[in-house]
């Protein structure tokens, strides 16, 4: 305790000083802290830290066999959470400081660094200190969001990107891209029950993304990871690999240096796509006449061209908002159709 304390002033003090030229003597600074603080401080664990932003932390915390998150500078909202999925607890003084003492949160960069000093760094000098009320330093530090999962919730077994997915998807003031709302729902669904060979982490960066395009780039990542299925499903069975199919394709791209032609694999990929999800597509290729006459998987395929290439023969495409949601509406049915679908062969022993 008296480590993790030491630390997070030492954390504090040289932030303070980097951003300001204050000189700080030295002292004996703890944070104060009730029993069941001080049982937080000594117990919690930190299994895993993902940075879906620059300036954002997602940090996964395990707590007497109980699952928690804690997210930084990211000014989420609750109001929309499930709270049998994830619900928003008060932090306190033991999560603080081991937040502080492993360099997890820092210094609000919009402070007044005078305040600060003046505020925090001469507290322990008063005869009565029994410590800094954590509530002071709050203020001071980045923005705490603190999470708990019920023992029930569908997300309790899953990644920290997928949580974080699930907790952007419920946040569209914190997104840069005007999501509809039954997209962004369907992103949410996606994180709660999708399969599990899902990617994550380019399923929270096509919503973190800073244009559409971006987006529907990230989605296609996705869809490019079951190319090989049509091809190559067959062939893996019949040749009693004990490599998982993730494994045969891969080797056998690096070996023999043969990958499925992106455009047949589109085609493959929609020809064998229920009804159900085409449905998503024809609206978006019924928003414009000239989309109409165009093949979808062309168009899907031709689109990722446009944006990935940079030469006169690929035009540049040109969609409103309403048209991108639409488009990757229909592709997020598709990547959960086919992921389900191939669930088992899309495993990673």
């Amino acid at each position: 305790m008296k480590d993790a304390n030491s630390s997070a002033f030492e954390f504090l003090i040289d932030q303070l000083t980097e951003n300001s030229k204050f000189t700080v003597k030295k002292g004996t600074r703890y944070i104060k802290t009730e029993d069941f603080e001080k049982k937080w401080l000594k117990e919690l664990k930190i299994p895993s830290v993902f940075q879906p932003l620059p300036d954002v932390k997602g940090i996964e915390i395990e707590f007497e066999e109980k699952k928690f998150l804690v997210l930084i500078n990211a000014n989420a909202s609750n109001r929309s959470l499930d709270k049998d999925v994830i619900s928003e607890e008060s932090l306190n003084a033991g999560i603080l400081t081991v937040l502080l003492s492993e360099k997890l949160v820092e210094l609000d960069t919009k402070i007044e660094f005078l305040d600060f000093f003046n505020e925090i760094m001469f507290q322990h000098l008063d005869p009565d200190y029994d410590g800094h009320d954590f509530n002071d330093l709050v203020r001071y530090v980045q923005p705490i969001n603190f999470y708990s999962l019920p023992e029930n919730s569908v997300l309790n077994s899953q990644g920290l990107k997928r949580i974080l997915s699930y907790l952007y998807a419920q946040n569209p003031d914190r997104l840069i891209n005007k999501f509809d709302k039954n997209v962004l729902s369907t992103y949410a669904e996606l994180s709660l029950i999708g399969s599990n060979n899902i990617s994550f982490e380019l399923v929270l960066s096509s919503l973190l993304s800073t244009s559409f395009k971006h987006t529907f780039l990230e989605l296609y990542r996705l869809v490019e990871r079951i190319f090989p299925v049509s091809y190559l499903k067959e062939f893996h069975e019949v040749s009693k690999s004990n490599l998982s199919f993730i494994e045969f394709s891969s080797n056998l791209e690096n070996i023999t240096s043969w990958r499925p032609k992106e455009d047949e694999a589109l085609n493959k990929i929609f020809e064998s796509t229920e009804a159900s999800t085409k449905l998503y597509f024809d609206s978006f290729f019924n928003s414009l006449s000239e989309f109409q006459a165009q093949q979808q998987y062309k168009f899907f395929y031709k689109l990722r061209n446009s944006i990935v290439h940079f030469r006169t023969t690929h035009d540049s495409i040109d969609l409103t908002d309403s048209q991108w949601n639409k488009l990757i509406h229909a592709t997020l049915y598709l990547l959960d159709e086919h992921y389900s679908k191939y669930h088992k062969i899309l495993e990673i022993k």
